[in-house]
């Protein structure tokens, strides 16, 4: 069963704020970061009517994805400086997430 969607509007620095809580353990994922994971591990949900979605519940689940496994594999790394070497791409969301979740952006 996949999370339901909020059809309403989502505060961006909320919604960051509550992958990272997650990341940490300080709470559920958003509904819209479930769906994501659920997607990406069980395939998306043809019968639930998938392609009928409107496009923010993806835009929202590809960021929440992306923000999730960027801030994880962060926070997970054994030797930050060498895994922002190697992860650019990724350290660029991880910045994002650390700047809003210490109050900076």
């Amino acid at each position: 069963m996949f999370a339901p969607v909020r059809p309403a509007r989502i505060h961006p620095k909320s919604y960051v704020l509550a992958i990272a809580a997650y990341v940490e353990g300080d709470g559920l994922p958003p509904p819209e970061l479930e769906a994501a994971l659920l997607s990406e591990t069980y395939g998306p949900p043809w019968e639930g009517g998938f392609m009928t979605w409107p496009a923010r519940p993806f835009l929202l689940m590809r960021f929440g994805r992306n923000a999730f496994h960027a801030y994880n594999g962060y926070r997970h790394a054994p030797d930050k400086v060498a895994w922002i070497d190697q992860n650019p791409d990724a350290w660029d969301v991880a910045e994002l997430v650390l700047g809003i979740r210490e109050g900076l952006l």
